[in-house]
């Protein structure tokens, strides 16, 4: 994380402006209760609304070239496709797979609860843009050198919106800080009603994608034993949950991997940092959850075709997420705009993002080490340990 003042991370400055608007709108919501249509109050309620959608304005602005630019590097930075061979083809189909999964698990616990390019370019159409890059990335990648001018002017779009996202950040506290503010002058304790039912929705999906889906396809692909390799992992689990950063622990997951569940050096060096850079599990299923969670808190019916958009939007989005800054944040907006929905209810998954973000991070990284074992057994590259 990228410090923006001497002494305090930005994500601490981000967690003390949640607490803060949280106390604060609560204090004023218990007080005055939610009507307030007027005086003092009434203008720092509006201007802090105000203040957080300029925030969640900037956002929005820098979505469309973003998810060009990333999601073509990623799949550019794959190489030529026709040359990954027999084990890039098997891990990304994997990889694929899981993902796909996480999000339709995501999908199916929250329903549980009551209740052409230049054309898509113009119109900010989300999943049409991601098609189309991925196509173009793939063609490029097909030719080799000549592609090589192409490619560097996105690389040069994609850093270029980083740091644009790096510099939004910046004002990122304070302007959360309002957003939080604000939603819990109105809410007050329906807030926390709300976002404890989130968070359980998103935990669920998260064990049933971590303890059920993906062990199964341990056993049934990997001819593996679940509970030997968790165990096997579970060093490099426990510093994916306290770092929430799956980059920060690949070296710790290759070792694990190699040295305490037998699959050979070969497999787990390929499988484990392509699988950090486009297999985000956790972040698909936490995503599609969080969207339809906001749909529901505006009273926004989602149709069976909206809820396709973000299954697949989710899972998409999913393959650039590791390389952009703020990544959580982006990948929403992506997300809620693929679904036509606004961007406006970010602030209040926002007030319990840190903590799911260490579960998600989790289960990507235990999704990476399933997928090294499911691709291990395939070459016949494990053996006793």
């Amino acid at each position: 994380m990228e410090k923006q003042s001497k002494g305090i991370d930005l994500q601490w400055k981000i967690l003390i402006g949640i607490v803060a608007g949280i106390g604060i709108g609560m204090g004023i919501n218990m007080a005055m209760g939610a009507g307030i249509t007027s005086g003092p109050l009434y203008v720092m309620k509006t201007v802090f609304q105000y203040g957080g959608d300029i925030f969640i304005r900037l956002l929005r602005m820098l979505i469309v070239p973003l998810v060009f630019a990333s999601i073509f590097m990623a799949v550019a930075n794959l190489g030529d496709v026709r040359a990954l061979g027999k084990i890039g083809g098997k891990t990304v189909g994997y990889y694929m797979l899981t993902t796909a999964l996480a999000v339709l698990a995501g999908l199916i616990v929250v329903n549980m609860i009551p209740k052409n390019a230049a054309a898509a370019f113009a119109t900010g159409n989300i999943l049409q843009i991601i098609f189309f890059t991925i196509f173009l990335a793939i063609m490029a990648s097909t030719i080799g050198r000549d592609s090589e001018a192409l490619t560097n002017a996105i690389n040069g779009i994609d850093r270029i919106m980083q740091n644009g996202i790096m510099a939004i950040m910046v004002i990122a506290p304070y302007a959360i800080f309002m957003l939080v503010t604000a939603i819990f002058m109105d809410l007050g304790f329906a807030a926390l009603k709300a976002l404890g039912k989130y968070a359980a929705t998103v935990l669920l999906g998260l064990l049933i994608h971590g303890f059920v889906t993906l062990p199964i396809l341990v056993l049934l692909m990997g001819r593996y034993n679940p509970y030997r390799l968790f165990k096997a992992l579970s060093p490099a689990m426990m510093t994916a949950w306290s770092t929430a950063s799956s980059a920060a622990t690949l070296p710790m997951t290759m070792s694990n991997l190699e040295k305490r569940a037998g699959v050979e050096g070969r497999i787990g060096n390929f499988v484990l940092p392509l699988g950090a850079t486009i297999n985000m599990d956790g972040t698909a299923l936490y995503e599609s959850v969080a969207v339809i969670f906001i749909a529901q808190i505006m009273g926004i019916e989602l149709t069976i075709g909206m809820q396709v958009v973000i299954f697949v939007t989710a899972s998409l989005a999913a393959i650039g997420a590791a390389a952009i800054p703020g990544a959580g944040l982006v990948t929403m907006g992506i997300v809620l705009t693929a679904a036509g929905l606004p961007l406006d209810g970010i602030g209040l998954i926002l007030a319990i993002d840190r903590i799911l973000d260490q579960f998600r991070t989790a289960i990507n990284v235990w999704g990476d080490a399933t997928a090294a074992v499911v691709i291990g057994h395939s070459e016949n590259a494990i053996h006793e340990v």
